[in-house]
């Protein structure tokens, strides 16, 4: 997704959602999510009503790393809840702020809605662990393996689980 994305910046240096996804991804590293944040929020292109609200969460995390931006995510989710996009912003913006039982509701909500649940199953697996509840998890990845059993990532998250229960 990466290559996509920088591949995309290179055609159209103000692509919001391209700036905004790489910042993301570069949190790790300041001065990429800076210079990836600062090209989000200063974006020139004509902006729809959801990508204002989420270019003022990457003003709001530009100006502090920790920033609660969730409530705008949540937002997010109400103008459109029948869109599963809308609910990966707001795991995103709930995953890093740390909001982990926030973030394993937004998972069973996306669930009820999402055409491919397979993804969500994976996210859900982990955030079972993440709340040491492992049969669960178990549960959520055993579906994930079910639901899209030619995927290699099913047995990476699998393995992920037995390393977690030390098996």
């Amino acid at each position: 997704g990466t290559e996509l994305l920088q591949k995309a910046l290179t055609e159209d240096p103000d692509f919001f959602m391209a700036n905004y996804y790489m910042a993301l991804m570069s949190m790790g590293n300041d001065e990429k999510y800076k210079s990836y944040g600062n090209a989000a929020v200063n974006c020139k292109a004509k902006l729809s009503e959801a990508e204002k609200l989420i270019k003022s969460t990457m003003a709001a995390l530009l100006e502090k790393k920790d920033a609660d931006v969730t409530e705008t995510g949540k937002k997010l989710v109400e103008m459109y809840p029948k869109d599963i996009y809308a609910y990966w912003v707001l795991l995103n913006l709930q995953d890093i702020v740390g909001d982990i039982n926030g973030f394993h509701a937004t998972l069973l909500k996306a669930l009820e809605i999402t055409p491919n649940p397979a993804p969500v199953y994976n996210m859900l697996g982990y955030s079972y662990m993440r709340l040491n509840q492992n049969d669960k998890a178990e549960e959520a990845f055993d579906k994930y393996i079910r639901l899209a059993p030619t995927n290699p990532n099913v047995y990476d998250s699998k393995g992920d689980y037995y390393m977690n229960i030390k098996e």
